[in-house]
């Protein structure tokens, strides 16, 4: 299947400028710019594929590839927008990656500050509340009973999957300040 990569919508902007071949030196290459003018499967060779929004059907005039001259030139431009457009949104996302690290970076001491706090309430609240473990087996006192079901609260459970959520953000922003 055909995917619109970067490589791939330069490689078809290079064959739409390609002179027109006949159909028995169609080869895949020559048929990259077709999906940006073909819709469905290609068929009836030696007549154009392209789709006419306009007049709601193929153009099949005849041509010496698969495309004729008029929907070449409309692939090519279609191309050339594609690219455009490519290169436009990995600029925006090259820009919004550098604001983003700037941030990071400028934060990254808090971020740490943060990060060891957050360690320390995992730590607090995910410690065994007896560290002798025959206490808790059996029967055991009520006091070390409450201790354990209080463990296991909805609350602290929300508690502590917000701040596993917290310390990998933290996390997160600090490699991206490292890096």
């Amino acid at each position: 299947m055909f995917m619109f990569t970067a490589k791939n919508l330069l490689r078809a902007l290079d064959v739409a400028a390609m002179p027109a071949r006949s159909a028995d030196e169609m080869t895949p290459i020559l048929c990259r710019v077709a999906p940006f003018v073909v819709v469905g499967q290609i068929g009836n060779p030696g007549r154009c594929q392209a789709w006419m929004d306009a007049a709601d059907r193929q153009c099949s005039k005849p041509t010496d590839g698969l495309l004729c001259p008029r929907h070449r030139t409309v692939a090519a431009k279609r191309v050339q927008a594609a690219v455009a457009q490519r290169r436009a949104d990995q600029d925006r996302r090259a820009a919004r990656r550098a604001e983003r690290v700037a941030a990071a970076r400028t934060q990254e001491p808090q971020n740490r500050a943060s990060l060891e706090r957050v360690n320390a309430e995992l730590e607090r609240l995910t410690a065994p509340v007896c560290a002798d473990r025959a206490a808790t087996g059996g029967a055991v006192h009520p006091s070390i009973a409450r201790r354990v079901t209080a463990q296991f609260s909805d609350s602290r459970v929300q508690k502590v999957a917000r701040l596993n959520a917290r310390r990998e953000h933290l996390e997160e922003q600090i490699t991206l300040a490292q890096g």
